[in-house]
């Protein structure tokens, strides 16, 4: 049964560890990733470029839940051309909390097995509802 994980702050640590727990081929055919398609390829092409000899994994299996958040969130995020790392981004908090959300409801009804969700950020997500 699928497990689920949650991208958590774009901004901070949280797709690091995704895509850091996604290199272990055993998590990669279990993972369904809840997030955006986009901020995982930004993400994935940053690291990339840091550190280039590490197999950084693409993440196949995402639930991308762009399409839940408020519209100006989720055009503010699709015009991104690089992740504002450490830096405090509102649509993120809108991101990360209908990711978890989406987990959740897919927890509940018996479609994932487990959730991790990745570092939030409290404030952000406090302040999207």
């Amino acid at each position: 049964m699928p497990i689920a994980l949650t991208m958590g702050d774009s901004a901070g640590i949280g797709p690091e560890i995704v895509l850091a727990l996604l290199r272990d081929p055993s998590m990669t055919q279990r993972a369904v990733v809840y997030g955006s398609r986009h901020l995982f390829a930004l993400t994935h092409q940053h690291l990339r470029s840091k550190a280039p000899s590490t197999p950084w994994p693409q993440v196949k299996n995402i639930v991308d839940v762009t399409n839940d958040l408020p519209e100006e969130a989720a055009r503010d995020i699709a015009n991104l051309k690089a992740i504002p790392f450490g830096r405090t981004f509102a649509p993120f908090g809108h991101l990360q909390r209908a990711a978890l959300i989406r987990a959740i409801d897919d927890a509940m009804t018996g479609a994932v097995s487990a959730l991790f969700p990745a570092p939030l950020h409290k404030a952000l997500f406090k302040a999207a509802g």
